[in-house]
């Protein structure tokens, strides 16, 4: 996702009083958030907006990465994980990587058909490329592609895992399930609608993670994408939401036990206005200091 992308017309969000017959919000019930949390949900940043190692360490961040294969910035406490980003990265680029040991983001939300904030593939092209991707990088250990929610678009996670079963009699391999949550700002709204709108939105996002065929039923879960935007996709929604959405997801991952890291996009104000953690003088936000103070 780009933060001035224009969000095409089929990324349409419901509302809770009208549940759309769409598969990707079937109700599931979910079980999780009882017994002991196994760890206390890390942080990854994207680096889109340009930060650097101190603030990165203020924030008490994990991990980084960009939409690239290539290491295109290093710190030397933080490790940077590559990506495969499209169809493109996969045949010029993959096979730099054929050395590396570590994780690979999988394609980032191949479903966005805006060609400057995802992959832009349709199933069938996904399916193909996810295939050739392990054929050209055998053995390693991927994320899955990053599809976006709550969004309704032309296919989704369970669309690309059973099409890929149907196509090659085997699902597709990914060890970590990656998902994107751009928690929607509805203007006409009150603070405690959109709240409620978002968990509810966000529940049914991971009851369907929970609903995934058994193969991934121990595959962590990555927000590799978190935000908030308004309707109109391009202006953040104001602070006080973001702080308040923010604590509510991080808790809410807490409680499952299953996610293990959250990444906010993006680090600085420039990208978009109130919802990052740094202002431009790389001072702290409202949301800067729920997300440093997380640890």
């Amino acid at each position: 996702m780009t933060p001035n992308m224009v969000w095409p017309a089929l990324l349409v969000y419901m509302t809770p009083e009208v549940l759309l017959p769409y598969k990707l919000y079937l109700p599931v019930v979910y079980g999780g958030g009882e017994g002991p949390v196994p760890h206390r949900v890390r942080k990854s940043l994207n680096l889109v907006g340009g930060i650097s190692c101190t603030e990165l360490e203020d924030l008490n961040t994990d991990w980084v990465y960009c939409w690239s294969p290539t290491v295109g910035f290093v710190c030397p406490d933080i490790p940077w994980l590559p990506m495969i980003r499209d169809r493109n990265q996969l045949d010029t680029q993959a096979h730099k990587l054929v050395d590396y040991d570590g994780i690979i983001l999988g394609f980032n939300e191949p479903e966005n058909q805006d060609c400057a904030a995802g992959a832009c593939m349709t199933l069938d092209e996904l399916i193909t490329a996810w295939h050739d991707l392990e054929t050209v990088l055998p053995g390693k250990t991927f994320t899955s592609p990053a599809f976006i929610y709550p969004y309704l678009v032309d296919y989704n996670i369970y669309d690309f895992v059973n099409g890929y079963y149907a196509k090659y009699g085997t699902w597709p391999r990914f060890e970590i399930i990656a998902v994107h949550y751009y928690a929607p700002f509805l203007a006409d709204s009150s603070q405690e609608k959109n709240l409620g709108n978002n968990r509810f939105w966000f529940e049914n996002m991971w009851n369907r993670i929970e609903a995934l065929p058994a193969v991934y039923q121990n595959c962590p879960v990555w927000i590799t994408e978190a935000g908030v935007h308004c309707e109109n996709g391009l202006d953040p929604g104001p602070r006080l939401f973001a702080k308040k959405w923010l604590e509510w997801e991080l808790n809410y991952l807490e409680a499952t036990g299953r996610c293990e890291y959250v990444n906010w996009f993006g680090p600085r104000q420039g990208i978009w206005t109130f919802t990052v953690p740094l202002y431009a003088n790389g001072h702290l936000t409202e949301v800067g200091q729920v997300w440093r103070n997380w640890q």
